[in-house]
């Protein structure tokens, strides 16, 4: 009976609908985002109200994680992605009060996934949220990333 009623609202409210209409926000939206930081954002995938943005850069300083002689950090080759992916979902939380995360399994992306109650003005708000991040520059969102971890 629980299955055949949560089956019913999402015919009744239409939930391919509310996810085709996240997608003409988002798709349009991310697409522009990572030409403006082609630098940050090397790939955006996904549809409906799922997308994976898939970061890359950073500073080379990053790179001496991977050279580190002990720890299973240091082993990851999708260190530097991880931890670049940490810092932006961090800021987005922080300073925005949009809930991202990633995953761990792939080349782990940023992930976009906006509930199908939301509308086209919080799939802008996130968009805005986004592009107010990567602006401060990935030196600055790792730099105030580490320095949270350092002292927490």
């Amino acid at each position: 009976a629980t299955a055949i009623e949560a089956i019913s609202i999402a015919v009744e409210d239409d939930y391919p609908a509310r996810a085709r209409a996240l997608e003409a926000v988002l798709r349009p939206g991310l697409e522009r985002i990572q030409k403006t930081y082609p630098d940050l954002i090397s790939d955006v995938r996904g549809s409906g109200a799922l997308f994976g943005v898939f970061l890359s850069g950073g500073p080379k300083i990053l790179d001496l994680i991977g050279k580190l002689p002990t720890g299973e950090m240091a082993k990851d080759p999708l260190i530097r992605t991880k931890i670049i992916t940490a810092a932006v979902i961090n800021t987005l939380y922080r300073k925005h009060d949009v809930y991202t995360y990633n995953t761990l399994n792939g080349r782990s992306p940023l992930v976009v996934s906006p509930p199908l109650v939301a509308g086209p003005e919080e799939a802008e708000r996130f968009l805005d949220a986004l592009d107010a991040t990567l602006a401060e520059g990935m030196n600055r969102l790792l730099g105030r990333f580490i320095r949270e971890r350092v002292s927490s």
